[in-house]
């Protein structure tokens, strides 16, 4: 999120966001009426993740950013681009640790694996 912000100011110095968090990891008609609810708020093209939003987009017609799968297929009117999240060397390393027996918790940025 906080990169695609980065981006977006780069191109228009000016571009405001809305944000919101709808507490959680996947819940497609919490994220679909919050999504209803930043557009009713002027939103013009939303960012998130899988399934919810990109249906709210695609029935008011805007566009959206996909983030961590490639919804593309299913939303090709809607989903313009997408981020992709390659988790597999950070899950490869936790299944190795388990395996050696040296797993410990660690911060892996957005994920928190214990």
């Amino acid at each position: 999120m906080h990169a695609f912000m980065a981006d977006a100011r780069e191109m228009k110095p000016d571009i405001t966001f809305q944000v919101s968090f709808i507490g959680s990891c996947f819940d497609p008609p919490k994220a679909k009426e919050t999504a209803f609810a930043m557009i009713g708020n002027g939103a013009d093209i939303l960012y998130d993740e899988r399934f919810g939003v990109s249906d709210a987009a695609q029935d008011k017609g805007i566009l959206a950013i996909g983030n961590v799968i490639d919804t593309r297929a299913d939303y090709p009117e809607t989903v313009v681009a997408s981020a992709i999240r390659h988790f597999e060397p950070t899950l490869d390393k936790a299944i190795a640790e388990v395996q050696a027996g040296t797993l410990t918790a660690a911060d892996y940025g957005d994920c928190a694996l214990m």
